[in-house]
């Protein structure tokens, strides 16, 4: 720990004044302290002044004689500055004491730092951010209505597993934590998309009679694989980059393939196999 301190070299406080750094040392330090004539030259021991410079993080700060250096049980008084008569003088010294003694205590600080940083523009669409998510709702509403009409009862039950992976898919990035961006709601866009063609695909599939409802299955993923390894390219491409926008479109598709690839499998699977025996 490091203090700064003055005092007047007099009783009365009317003349010069001293400025001084405090150091508290561990038993390390007062051993060095204690060993200090191994560190002085022979033109040191000749020298009248005997004087050695007081450095701090390579800077001189003062030059001081070993006199002025005085350890009191486990306390180093360096004087930095004496005989000082004008307050300048005195301020001046007293400043640059209390700048090394909150650095001394705080321990060497870094002056080269390495920083990354985005820049984010507040665009006009985050004032219609509400809009959008509507429109994604007015979509999946008008996907499920298309299905029911078509597909009539299995239309029914693939709309209630298709909202059913809508909200693993929400706890999902919401429990990573991935941040929604603008180009995240053209990935959702794309997911819908994806999601709408893999289950029109089995629900078509599973009318073939002359195949089993297993081989229907298989058939409509291997139909939809294109669409599949499209997403699979943009996850691979969009989640590894440092950049968060990007980044987040990134990781939704995953969560979203990985939703639509194996939550159809546990979900919509099972549930029109139950409706197609029937």
């Amino acid at each position: 720990k490091a203090e700064a301190t003055y005092a007047a070299l007099d009783a009365m406080g009317d003349g010069a004044y001293s400025v001084y750094i405090n150091l508290k040392l561990n038993a390390s330090g007062i051993e060095k302290i204690n060993n200090i004539d191994k560190y002085k030259t022979s033109e040191d021991s000749e020298s009248k002044e005997n004087e050695t410079k007081l450095l701090f993080d390579g800077e001189e700060i003062a030059t001081v004689s070993y006199e002025d250096i005085i350890l009191n049980n486990k306390t180093l008084r360096i004087t930095t500055g004496k005989n000082l008569t004008s307050s300048s003088e005195i301020n001046t010294k007293l400043n640059t004491s209390t700048i090394v003694s909150k650095f001394a205590t705080f321990g060497k600080m870094p002056v080269i730092y390495n920083a990354t940083a985005e820049e984010y523009i507040n665009s006009s669409v985050v004032n219609y951010m509400n809009y959008i998510i509507i429109g994604i709702g007015a979509i999946c509403i008008a996907i499920s209505i298309c299905l029911i009409i078509g597909y009539k009862f299995k239309g029914l039950l693939s709309v209630i597993s298709f909202a059913a992976n809508i909200a693993l898919f929400l706890i999902l990035i919401r429990l990573t934590k991935v941040q929604i961006s603008l180009n995240g709601f053209a990935g959702i866009l794309g997911l819908i998309v994806l999601n709408t063609i893999l289950i029109d695909n089995i629900l078509k599939d599973i009318k073939n009679k002359e195949k089993t409802f297993s081989e229907n299955i298989k058939s409509a993923y291997l139909k939809t694989i294109d669409a599949l390894i499209i997403m699979l390219i943009i996850f691979v491409v969009f989640a590894f980059s440092k950049m968060t926008v990007i980044n987040s479109m990134g990781l939704l598709v995953f969560w979203g393939w990985t939703v639509i690839v194996l939550g159809n499998l546990m979900l919509t699977v099972p549930m029109l196999s139950i409706a197609n025996k029937k």
